[in-house]
């Protein structure tokens, strides 16, 4: 009977003078060739046919010059996309929290490196470097812990127990007494700030629309550069007043209020959506997370071998679990998905198949070089204003004011300006986005990469004066904050089949990847000189951005290709 009124349901849509009211109004779809559809409105696929509809691009301004909405929502108020805007907030705020003091933690040991390399020096300045750098390749292997996991328990429950692995690490580093105990802590840090580059993106993204994405993206990223060089500001002279030891026993106590933050406002994002019909075409997301395009044929062929729920299943459990209350939304455990082993491999799975994406892969390695570049840099600078620039030790951290000046302008260019750009070239697109268009946005970031390595190169060697170094900072961290901005959006619309695998391997992989130049970046100085070392990331950077104009001219195209490839290999 189940399956009888599931198979009314989906044929009553095939009529356009019955589209919902809803529908109507939100107008929401991805763009599709109008060539691909018959008279009727329906896709152009025979219905024994496994194809799915390939679509990369997103129709974000309608005909009348209103803004779209995709994905579709759900007429549930349970759907975290019709979450009301002080629940969003308290999601949006949770994480950033998160971000802000994990990742201030990973990437803060810049302005007080040089009271490490004291007091390690019998292990040498290239093994001491280890605490800057392999927590950031662990924050990349931690991504592929948790999103699995966040797939099978939840994203809450992951959430809040990588705030408690975090505490543990962070308490461990503040008692450490060997160097050996000392790192071996920061990669348990490192492992738990995974999070903030994987599993909290996705989050943002589950609450929010394509078209809302820069602007909460750019207040993600923003406030985790900003507020974290804020913490390296005050680091030096807190290491000079109270010990290192104190550095991490702030964090503990920053750490616990988190906690305390996410337990009562991160509210679970995960949602079992049930299928969306717009334009002869039904938009469904599989347990696995991966979105599909289907004609109604496909859709009563997969409801009926079990890889969806039905429609009836799904108004059902809408009907009895009504709005979610703020007490209900406390619950940390919202029980485990099965076969658990089975949707973990296949969400690593779902990584794979979005590195096959030719535009995927290159923005991955964009923002490797970016943030190589930018550990490079943190990697010298409090030496070169300490020993060349003759700065007292507690001072160094006073680089990271233009640190903060820098990500807070990479904030609005890519935020409210970005924006602005991304839409007027959807507009003149006929209203459709196209991955590329945000290529057009990283051009500004690219040139002042480029510049910020370059006046690096040429000063960090004493030739000028301590504004040269502190300049080059806060041009990197100006492009840094910009392209993480520009690269999240980017991978959502990229890759619309597993937004949440883009966004894992863009914005995670790039910190296992850049561990290779963070790596050779003392060797090279060593070697060389900081002139020739950082002219030659400053090569690297130029090259890595000019490889992005044929992904703007023939990106599409190659995308589409991939993704008809990954079709025919692997049925879905």
């Amino acid at each position: 009977m189940a399956d009888a009124h599931d198979s009314n349901m989906i044929q009553s849509h095939r009529q356009p003078d019955e589209q919902s009211s809803l529908d109507e109004k939100k107008s929401d779809l991805v763009h599709t060739n109008t060539a691909n559809f018959d008279s009727d409105g329906l896709a152009k696929l025979p219905s024994s046919s496994s194809a799915e509809i390939v679509a990369t691009n997103v129709q974000l301004v309608d005909d009348n010059g209103e803004t779209q909405r995709w994905p579709i929502p759900s007429s549930s108020p349970r759907d975290p996309l019709n979450y009301n805007k002080w629940r969003k907030l308290g999601i949006v705020i949770s994480c950033c929290w998160f971000s802000i003091f994990s990742l201030a933690l990973i990437g803060g040991l810049g302005p007080i490196m040089s009271t490490f390399y004291g007091l390690y020096h019998e292990q040498g300045p290239e093994k001491v470097t280890w605490l800057s750098t392999l927590p950031s390749v662990m924050v990349g292997l931690g991504n592929l812990i948790v999103l699995p996991l966040s797939m099978v328990f939840g994203r809450r429950p992951v959430a809040l127990c990588a705030t408690v692995v975090l505490i543990a690490g962070c308490t461990g580093s503040a008692v450490a007494q060997t160097f050996e105990q000392h790192l071996a802590t920061r990669i348990v840090q490192g492992l738990a700030a995974g999070i903030s580059e994987s599993l909290l993106p996705l989050m943002i993204t589950e609450i929010s629309f394509v078209h809302e994405r820069s602007k909460i993206f750019a207040i993600y990223w923003a406030s985790q550069n900003v507020f974290s060089s804020a913490l390296n500001l005050a680091g030096s002279y807190q290491v000079a007043s109270m010990g290192w030891r104190w550095f991490y026993w702030i964090y503990v106590i920053a750490a616990a209020v988190g906690f305390v933050i996410a337990f009562f406002f991160l509210t679970e994002t995960a949602y079992d959506r049930p299928p969306q019909h717009k334009d002869g075409v039904w938009y469904v997301v599989d347990k696995y997370g991966v979105n599909h395009a289907m004609t109604a044929e496909q859709l009563q062929a997969a409801t009926r071998e079990g890889r969806f729920r039905s429609l009836s299943e799904h108004g059902t459990a809408d009907a009895e679990s009504g709005e979610l209350s703020f007490v209900g939304a406390l619950k940390p455990w919202s029980g485990m998905q099965r076969p658990a082993l089975r949707i973990a491999g296949r969400t690593l799975g779902d990584v794979v198949l979005a590195m096959m994406c030719p535009s995927i892969m290159y923005m991955a390695l964009l923002l490797t070089v970016v943030l190589g570049c930018s550990i490079a840099l943190s990697l010298t600078y409090s030496m070169v204003l300490i020993a060349v620039y003759h700065w007292v030790p507690a001072n160094a951290g006073l680089i990271a004011i233009g640190g903060m000046c820098g990500a807070f302008f990479g904030m609005f260019y890519a935020g409210p300006v970005g924006d602005r750009i991304v839409m007027a070239m959807a507009k003149r697109n006929g209203g459709v986005l196209r991955p590329g268009h945000y290529l057009v946005v990283s051009i500004v970031p690219g040139l002042i990469s480029f510049a910020s390595l370059m006046l690096y190169a040429f000063t960090a060697a004493g030739e000028a004066t301590w504004a040269g170094p502190v300049m080059a900072w806060f041009l990197n961290q100006f492009a840094f904050t910009s392209m993480l901005i520009i690269g999240s959006a980017f991978a959502t619309v990229a890759y619309p089949k597993n937004p949440g695998a883009a966004l894992l391997f863009v914005v995670g992989a790039k910190n296992i990847i850049s561990y290779g130049i963070t790596q050779g970046t003392l060797p090279m100085v060593t070697m060389h000189s900081s002139k020739w070392a950082y002219s030659v990331l400053a090569g690297v950077t130029a090259a890595a951005f000019v490889a992005g104009i044929p992904f703007y001219f023939f990106g599409d195209r190659m995308d589409k290709w991939a993704m008809r490839q990954q079709q025919r290999f692997f049925k879905r």
